[in-house]
């Protein structure tokens, strides 16, 4: 064998060894960088308290507008305890009496209608907001939660683990369904044949779901409209007023009474003693 031959045999072992040598560096320098990604890579902490994004889907589905501010709001809005129309709890906390004033007549500006009634503080009266619809006093609100669906401090399920396919959460009848639809099982020849048994089961009771559903729906939509919930007293139950979420109206008006009372005895006195200073001025007790 000649040198050269043995220089080339030499020169691509050599060539060769590199290339080894040149992928083992790679291949670790890609299991070090891989380790290292694993290592420091920043795993978002789950708070169980804040809305997983099912949630947020299933609570945001299919939303109501507030007739007040014409906003989006999740389904099942309070509902006034008069009249029975909907408003967002945003309208309804910013809602509140009037300050301390005279009694007025309809249509006119609060004010007193003589002087007497100025100087007498009893007057002064503060009335009970009303509702924005009908116009009845002490305006109140009703909140009705979903019978169906209990995510949070009634149910053992919490925000951040709320799940679609958590059968814990879900409605009484899916869950039903669900489980009957898992005993039947459908195999590549009950797929093939259009008269299988199985096929037209599992097909049968899918239809019994959907039209369970759909007249769910509808009587409880005809239901509405047939019969309206009748007026709440303002004190009966689950009834939450301005008067409840304002208790301080009550001091605001006996504040407003206490100075009209302080403003008018002072008044007095000094009306009792320009009517001494005048007296004694005209018997000449003081002359300048």
């Amino acid at each position: 064998m000649s040198s050269s031959t043995k220089k080339k045999i030499e020169s691509k072992l050599k060539t060769l060894k590199l290339k080894q040598q040149a992928g083992a560096t790679q291949n670790y320098e890609i299991e070090r960088h891989l380790r290292d990604f694993k290592e420091y890579q920043v795993i978002p902490e789950k708070f169980p308290n804040i809305f997983s994004d099912d949630l947020l889907l299933r609570i945001y589905k299919d939303c109501e507008e507030c007739p007040i501010c014409f906003l989006y709001y999740p389904k099942l809005l309070n509902s006034t305890r008069c009249c029975d129309q909907p408003i967002c709890t945003e309208c309804f906390v910013q809602m509140k009496r009037l300050d301390p004033h005279y009694p007025h007549d309809e249509g006119g500006t609060p004010g007193p209608a003589n002087q007497e009634e100025e100087n007498d503080p009893g007057k002064l009266i503060s009335e009970p907001v009303k509702c924005p619809f009908c116009a009845v006093g002490d305006f109140g609100v009703l909140y009705s939660p979903p019978a169906d669906f209990r995510v949070g401090l009634d149910s053992s399920c919490k925000p951040g683990e709320y799940n679609f396919n958590d059968p814990g959460v879900i409605e009484e009848n899916e869950g039903e369904d669900s489980k009957d639809n898992e005993n039947v099982v459908l195999t590549e020849a009950d797929l093939a044949d259009p008269f299988s048994t199985k096929r037209e089961t599992l097909e049968r009771r899918n239809k019994l779901k959907h039209s369970r559903k759909t007249s769910n729906i509808t009587q409880h939509g005809s239901s509405i409209e047939r019969a309206r919930r009748g007026s709440v007293p303002k004190d009966g139950v689950g009834v939450i007023t301005i008067d409840l979420i304002r208790p301080d109206w009550e001091q605001k008006l006996l504040s407003a009474r206490a100075k009209i009372a302080r403003r008018s005895a002072a008044a007095t006195a000094l009306h009792a003693t320009s009517l001494l200073t005048e007296e004694e001025n005209a018997n000449g007790g003081y002359w300048r």
